[in-house]
């Protein structure tokens, strides 16, 4: 018994980590230009427009391993959105590669070419490899509890 209460822990992980700091360099670059040229509220309203995916998007991602399914979590604010619910039986590898500068995302691949992006991991700022190492620990547990193959680094 105490196998299956083991297997069935879910594993959670957060859709975006420490992406706020680069999310609000680039709101400043989108904002500056168009307060200048156009005022405030044009402004303000373009930086609302390009932030809209990151507070619509998912927040939170829970695997639950015994199950072998996949949820996506949205916002309170965003609650018109239900939680989406995937099937993983379909995925047999976890990897991880290089998503952007100094960031590393999270996927999961099928046999027959299905891909799933599950997460992306920004640099932190107090530790150049600590997203690296968050992200090698979150694909072998993974790995591990769906037994599945840890295609390491793409």
């Amino acid at each position: 018994m105490k196998g299956a209460v083991e297997a069935e822990a879910a594993i959670s992980l957060p859709a975006r980590s420490r992406s706020w700091f680069i999310q609000a360099i680039l709101t400043a670059i989108v904002f500056m230009p168009a307060w200048k040229w156009h005022g405030l509220w044009p402004g303000v309203a373009l930086a609302l427009l390009f932030n809209l995916p990151l507070v619509l998007g998912p927040s939170r991602i829970t695997i639950y391993p015994y199950s072998r399914r996949l949820v996506f979590s949205y916002p309170g604010f965003g609650s018109f959105r239900r939680q989406k619910v995937v099937d993983l039986a379909g995925f047999s590898r976890v990897y991880s590669q290089i998503d952007s500068y100094a960031a590393r995302s999270l996927h999961l691949s099928g046999p027959q070419g299905e891909h799933l992006k599950l997460a992306s991991f920004a640099q932190s700022v107090r530790s150049a490899n600590r997203h690296i190492e968050e992200v090698a620990e979150l694909r072998k547990r993974i790995a591990r509890a769906l037994h599945i193959a840890d295609g390491g680094e793409a």
